[in-house]
């Protein structure tokens, strides 16, 4: 069975690193991920909530700092990756608490463009199947390899995903999000009976 993919805004401790290149500016360590935060905001212990990159948050009086960029993405601070952002935690908080549906956040879903014929009938997941998946940040794993271990890394480029099942003599055609009632005007349809190896 595949597991839906979670993402989270947890409680981290802050732990403040010198900036080099700004008095006013500290660093903050959450797992392999990095934020560049303003020193006077934060001491060493604080409890923050820890939001991710393509997290969208609300227009609440939380984030009215943001003004209208209500998307977090990566960005360089005077020479520094800060990947994501940090906002003090809840009272109450404890570390690894998740945040995300308190706060009001969702994960960043982008648009599918309409050069891709990508309707068509959505029909029930088959078996043991959740309808959606995603791919999450190494960076938020990183922790589960070893060194000197082998692995095997792929990536996605440019494109669409889909996903293919047979069970119970059954063939399943799906998109990122949706299992597809077949269709050969559909575009993972037509990409099974466009490749041999998707059918074998």
């Amino acid at each position: 069975m595949f597991e839906i993919s979670e993402h989270t805004c947890d409680v981290v401790e802050v732990k403040l690193m010198p900036h080099p290149n700004a008095d006013a500016l500290s660093l903050v360590r959450v797992g392999d991920f990095q934020c560049v935060v303003r020193t006077d905001d934060w001491n060493d212990g604080d409890l923050a909530v820890y939001i991710e990159p393509d997290s969208i948050v609300p227009e609440t009086k939380e984030f009215e700092f943001l003004g209208k960029h209500r998307r977090v993405k990566a960005r360089k601070l005077r020479g520094e990756w800060s990947v994501g952002l940090l906002i003090p935690a809840p009272t109450g908080a404890k570390i690894g608490d998740d945040y995300m549906e308190q706060l009001g956040i969702v994960h960043y879903e982008p648009q599918i463009h309409s050069h891709f014929s990508t309707g068509g009938e959505n029909v029930g997941s088959p078996p043991g199947f959740f309808p959606i998946y995603d791919v999450m940040n190494f960076r938020k794993y990183s922790m589960i390899f070893n060194d000197g271990e082998e692995i095997v890394a792929t990536e996605k480029t440019h494109g669409t995903s889909s996903r293919y099942a047979c069970i119970n003599d059954t063939l399943y055609v799906g998109s990122r999000r949706n299992w597809k009632k077949e269709d050969q005007n559909n575009l993972w349809w037509k990409a099974l009976a466009n490749y041999d190896v998707l059918k074998a």
